[in-house]
């Protein structure tokens, strides 16, 4: 993934020097990539602190956000996270990583990148072959602190979300992990391949 030049090539190195790989940043996007507080990267102006996943998602799926990345790691906030939010059409993906002691943290964040490195693949393909639509997305929200889901939508349909477990009031749900959530998502787009 090299060659974004300035910032992105700053966070690049930044990452690799605890272990964890680079996000999928699209390549139309690296150019565009500045750091814009401590540990703060990201194609556009940041409105909203990094830790407001819910925030970034409400636009996206409001198609309030057109394509950009934002890459924070928050070691002074709550919660204590790296935080990925790409959004490459009709990719929107969303990752909120539990950030601890890098020994022991860098391993699975690094394979969670690398199942979201997959899926930004794999949606293009799926778009390719007509399992998405150009005018459709793929929402997938992944968190450590958060319930996360997937969803997909087209233009014309409401939304599906496979990957939102059905609650009832007064039962206690497990939380998908994000690897959990990404994974289901990549099967999804390699169906049918």
């Amino acid at each position: 993934m090299k060659g974004g030049g300035g910032d992105f090539d700053r966070l690049e190195r930044m990452l690799a020097e605890l272990c964890i790989r680079m996000p999928p940043v699209p390549k139309a996007l690296r150019w565009q990539l500045k750091e814009r507080d401590e540990w703060v990267f990201s194609t556009r102006t940041v409105k909203a602190p990094p830790a407001d996943l819910l925030h970034y998602v409400r636009k996206a799926i409001a198609g309030a956000l057109p394509d950009f990345a934002l890459i924070a790691r928050q070691t002074d906030a709550q919660p204590c996270a790296l935080h990925v939010y790409l959004i490459q059409a009709p990719l929107q993906l969303f990752l909120q990583l539990r950030w601890g002691d890098p020994s022991t943290v860098a391993a699975g964040i690094d394979a969670i990148l690398a199942l979201g490195e997959d899926l930004a693949r794999e949606t293009q393909a799926a778009l390719r072959r007509g399992r998405l639509t150009p005018d459709g997305r793929l929402t997938v929200v992944g968190s450590d602190f958060l319930d996360g889901f997937w969803e997909v939508a087209a233009s014309t349909e409401r939304a599906v979300r496979p990957g939102a477990a059905a609650k009832r009031p007064g039962t206690r749900t497990t939380i998908p992990s994000p690897q959990t959530i990404v994974a289901d998502a990549l099967r999804w787009c390699r169906a049918g391949a």
